[in-house]
């Protein structure tokens, strides 16, 4: 019984250095995407937040109609790159048990 039990202990070591060898070639295939999944991932939670705050999205709405367009443009990177740094500075503080229920 004692020789099964070894047997059974060198299959799952090599099962689990099998596993790990494949989790490692697979992060590497996959690190090209993880920025554009990551800016994908930014783009879904925009959109969750603004779906779950209807007067939100009116009030930026009738914003946006008011400046015009053209000037949306140029106002488009900043205020992408502070919904970046909000979303970012909210995570840390929760992470930190600063902001709890967020």
């Amino acid at each position: 019984m004692n020789a099964k039990l070894i047997e059974l202990a060198d299959q799952r070591a090599g099962l689990v250095a099998r596993a790990a060898a494949q989790r490692v070639e697979l992060s590497q295939a996959l690190a090209s995407w993880r920025r554009p999944l990551a800016l994908a991932d930014e783009g879904f939670a925009a959109t969750r937040y603004l779906r779950s705050n209807p007067m939100l999205l009116g009030g930026v709405v009738a914003f946006l109609v008011a400046l015009r367009p053209w000037r949306l443009v140029k106002w488009l990177p900043q205020g992408w790159l502070t919904w970046r740094l909000a979303r970012m500075a909210l995570g840390a503080m929760v992470g930190k048990g600063i902001l709890r229920g967020w």
